[in-house]
């Protein structure tokens, strides 16, 4: 039983990286992204990724600012790469200068987020991007 457990937890392990994976950094990130999908999981692991028509697009510019249809009130801010593969918005309008992060991942010609802040998702979220 033992060994059973240690392979499926090898296994995971194993398939939760990918040799597509990028380094996390601002030059991989730099351009603009269209979200594709998103996956909502109900708690029980079942969760797909389902395809998003019409998606918010990001765009990162080499000077850490960046332009978003995420949100109505402001599309504009600044961005940093934070600690541990985070992307932190800090958006920058007259009325609304909120901040927002995502823990974030580069696979092949994806950019995969879930949020943090303002809020986390109970159960697992996930949103796809893909360069335009």
């Amino acid at each position: 039983m033992k060994a059973i457990i240690l392979f499926l937890v090898l296994a995971a392990a194993c398939s939760s990286t990918s040799e597509e994976d990028l380094d996390f950094n601002q030059e991989n990130l730099l351009g603009t992204w269209t979200l594709t999908e998103t996956l909502v999981d109900p708690g029980d692991g079942s969760g797909t990724f389902k395809t998003v028509e019409d998606g918010y697009s990001i765009t990162f510019r080499a000077d850490s600012t960046f332009t978003s249809t995420r949100l109505q009130e402001c599309q504009i801010g600044t961005y940093r790469i934070g600690e541990n593969a985070t992307v932190v918005f800090s958006y920058d309008c007259d009325d609304f200068t909120e901040v927002y992060e995502d823990m974030a991942r580069l696979s092949g010609s994806n950019l995969i987020t879930s949020p943090i802040l303002p809020s986390r998702c109970i159960e697992a979220c996930k949103h796809k991007f893909k360069r335009k």
